[in-house]
C-alpha cells in the first residue's frame, strides 16, 4: 500500500477515534426505526393493495428487507473510510492517508525536517474524557499545514513526531558539519 524508503522503519499507525465512528453509525439508527414503524402499520396497510393479502405482505417485506440492505451497506462504507484514514510515522517521514470514498484515497507525506511546529487541539469535554483530538504539523514546504481530526491519543502522537523530528534535524547538522 505504501511504498517505504530504503532503510525506512513504521514507528506508529495513528487511527481516528472509535468515538466519530459511534457518531456516524449513530445516525443511522433513526433510519432502522423507520421499517419497524412500517412493520407494526402492515395490518392497515395490506388492505390498500389491490392484490392479494400475502403478495401485498410479500412486497412490504422485499422493500424492508431491501432498506436494511441499504444502511449495511452505508454502515460498511462508514466503517471503510474510518479505518483505512490512518497517519503513519516513520523515522524518516509522516504519511497520511485519507480514504475520501470508497474508491478514492488521498496519500500525502512530508519528511522529517521539514516540520516547523506540530500542536494539539483538544475542545470539549468527550474529547477530554475519551483523549482524541485534532493534531496539526505545520511544515515549511507548499502544504503549508499538515491537519488529522479526531485523533486518539494526540499528545502522545505528537511526542514521537518531535522525537524523531529532533532526531532528523540531528542527523541533518551532522551531515553539513561532515560536508
Amino acid at each position: 500500500m505504501i511504498d517505504l524508503e530504503q532503510n525506512e522503519k513504521i514507528l506508529l499507525h495513528a487511527r481516528r477515534h472509535w468515538f466519530f465512528l459511534f457518531q456516524k453509525i449513530l445516525s443511522l439508527i433513526p433510519l432502522v426505526v423507520i421499517p419497524v414503524i412500517v412493520i407494526f402499520s402492515v395490518p392497515m396497510t395490506v388492505d390498500s393493495f389491490s392484490f392479494s393479502e400475502k403478495s401485498g405482505v410479500a412486497l412490504i417485506i422485499f422493500f424492508l428487507f431491501s432498506w436494511l440492505l441499504c444502511i449495511w451497506i452505508t454502515s460498511f462504507i462508514m466503517w471503510t473510510d474510518f479505518y483505512l484514514d490512518v497517519l503513519i510515522v516513520t523515522d524518516h517521514r509522516v504519511i497520511n492517508v485519507e480514504q475520501k470514498a470508497l474508491f478514492s484515497r488521498e496519500t500525502s507525506s512530508l519528511h522529517l525536517d521539514k516540520i516547523q511546529d506540530v500542536s494539539v487541539d483538544v475542545h470539549g469535554v468527550i474529547a477530554t474524557f475519551l483523549s482524541f483530538g485534532t493534531l496539526r504539523i505545520q511544515t515549511a514546504g507548499e502544504t503549508g499545514e499538515f491537519g488529522i481530526k479526531g485523533i486518539k491519543e494526540p499528545d502522545q502522537v505528537k511526542k514521537i513526531i518531535l522525537e524523531q523530528h529532533e532526531k532528523a534535524m540531528a542527523k541533518l547538522r551532522t551531515v553539513r558539519i561532515e560536508s
